[in-house]
């Protein structure tokens, strides 16, 4: 395949894109020990599965919330707002497949690149990318209301 592309967050989080089509992005997510929750988001059309390859993954697909040990996998339906992140002590790492993938890699590539976790930033790239994401509430009312105004 080529050199692999990587992206790398002002948080520490690293994603490796292992393969990158119009009907799937695979990649291997790196994230950092004692994360903070993130908000929960849907991706309209495109399902996830995830398979936990080392460490802990905290997350909450729909009204489930539970952690998944190294092994472990799960799915995300399209349209189901879900959250992961790390909230254990030690790194973890990840394994995504996203299906279909349009839009999927563009939208990752832009929260990815901000230079701070702000909420105007995430509100620039959700306003970017609504045909690939969307915010729960109340994140989506603060994207309605500030978005408004965000070119």
């Amino acid at each position: 395949m080529g050199r692999e592309r990587v992206l790398e967050s002002v948080t520490g989080e690293r994603i490796v894109i292992q393969e990158s089509t119009r009907d799937v992005l695979r990649f291997e997510r790196h994230l950092p020990p004692n994360q903070r929750p993130v908000p929960k988001v849907a991706h309209p059309t495109q399902g996830a599965h995830l398979k936990v390859l080392e460490g802990r993954l905290h997350a909450a697909v729909g009204t489930k919330t539970r952690d998944y040990e190294a092994g472990e996998s799960f799915a995300v339906p399209a349209e189901a707002f879900h959250s992961a992140w790390n909230a254990d002590t030690r790194p973890a790492r990840v394994l995504v497949e996203f299906s279909p993938a349009v839009g999927i890699l563009a939208f990752f590539a832009d929260v990815m690149g901000l230079t701070s976790m702000n909420l105007l930033g995430i509100v620039r790239v959700v306003k970017r990318h609504r045909g690939a994401v969307r915010l729960a509430p109340p994140y989506a009312q603060i994207v309605g209301l500030i978005g408004l105004s965000v070119r």
